[in-house]
């Protein structure tokens, strides 16, 4: 992923620090869905 699009917005509460992190999964094509995982937390900081 690049990382251009992991900022923070000076408009929001968490101008200072944010934390970012991503739940995967998958999709059959009968729509069945497999285990969720979640990776690590990515801090933002400013």
């Amino acid at each position: 992923m690049n990382l251009l699009f992991c900022y923070l917005r000076s408009d929001s509460a968490h101008a200072e620090r944010d934390t970012l992190f991503w739940e995967i999964y998958m999709k059959d094509e009968a729509k069945n869905e497999s285990n969720r995982i979640l990776t690590d937390f990515l801090i933002l900081t400013k």
